[in-house]
């Protein structure tokens, strides 16, 4: 299988999330769209033997933060800067913000993915997280913030805003301090696709824009690259790191360490104004996810796509892993 790194760049605020099982839904109806319905059928009805790996969206040169369990407080003690006095404010400060770091840099997973551990990856969320209070105090500029913006109901058959009817959507804004768009990469897998379709179904997207309120500017995204990725191999991988996220198949892709999610996904394209435009609830596990598998080949398939997930039963949801291996040492 090919794997492709695509880049682009966000040209606008967003309001839905860049992860694989809505870049997914994107692909399909842009498919639908460009190469008609039977072209879709047959790509989809062949997916579960020769899946198409899509992984979530990230910012330029970082990763998923790794999920596994924290160092115990005697451990965390040897970290250089850390004070296991209990009434130490910095050092709760510094924990505080490290359960809030989403992303860790590319470089450093490549680089500790034949001996990946608690110890190395709480040491390195520790020098994340104290930067991070340093560059509050300095007050520098915030790359990501959310805002809730304030939106009127508006009476489309009378052709008038209803009064006392206000209401926010949290909307999310990638600011570069030196003015620049964002620009985020995510990875495609596959068989059955090659490099020109991929191109034009991604050109299709950029072009009607991506996740809700795109008709209105929302989800704006310019397509930068689209080259072939290859990682190093590593030989002795007893687990995985999730790059996107993904619906368990099988008991043996629970056996790890993870944090679900609940997915309330909605219909897109022209289904999206149907009756009922919403999928049932889907649980999956969130990138970042480890999980272990002594018997790991990069030829496996972890996750599924989920059937049964609307009374339309073409309609699927995507929930497959998009696997980083990994060598594990555990804790006892």
């Amino acid at each position: 299988m090919t794997t492709y790194k695509i880049q682009f760049k966000l040209k606008s605020s967003i309001r839905t999330p860049f992860q694989s099982d809505t870049i997914f839904g994107h692909l399909c109806w842009a498919m639908r769209y460009l190469e008609g319905e039977d072209r879709l059928r047959e790509w989809l009805n062949n997916y579960q033997t020769s899946p198409t790996l899509i992984s979530n969206a990230f910012p330029d040169g970082k990763f998923p933060r790794p999920i596994l369990p924290p160092l115990p407080i005697q451990k965390l003690g040897k970290l250089k800067g850390f004070s296991t006095n209990p009434v130490d404010i910095k050092t709760a400060i510094i924990l505080k913000k490290m359960k809030k770091i989403l992303f860790v840099n590319e470089e450093w997973v490549i680089n500790n993915q034949a001996s990946f551990s608690m110890e190395n990856l709480s040491s390195l969320l520790f020098d994340m997280a104290k930067q991070m209070v340093e560059e509050a105090r300095s007050q520098k500029h915030k790359t990501v913030k959310d805002v809730a913006i304030t939106h009127n109901t508006y009476d489309r058959l009378n052709g008038r805003v209803l009064g006392g009817s206000l209401y926010d959507w949290v909307e999310t804004f990638y600011i570069q301090p030196n003015g620049d768009p964002q620009t985020f990469w995510f990875l495609v897998k596959t068989d059955t696709l090659n490099k020109n379709e991929i191109e034009n179904l991604l050109e299709f997207i950029s072009l009607s824009g991506f996740g809700a309120d795109k008709s209105i500017g929302k989800g704006q995204i310019e397509i930068t690259d689209i080259k072939n990725q290859t990682f190093p191999e590593c030989p002795n991988a007893n687990a995985f790191i999730s790059l996107s996220n993904f619906i368990p198949a099988k008991p043996e892709d629970l056996n790890g360490y993870y944090k679900p999610l609940t997915k309330y996904g909605k219909l897109g394209g022209e289904w999206a104004t149907g009756r009922v435009p919403f999928k049932k609830p889907v649980v999956m596990l969130q990138a970042g996810a480890v999980i272990v598998d002594a018997n790991y080949a990069k030829t496996k398939q972890y996750g599924r796509l989920q059937t049964d997930i609307h009374r339309q039963k073409e309609v699927v949801h995507y929930g497959y892993a998009f696997p980083f291996p990994i060598c594990l040492k555990e804790e006892n």
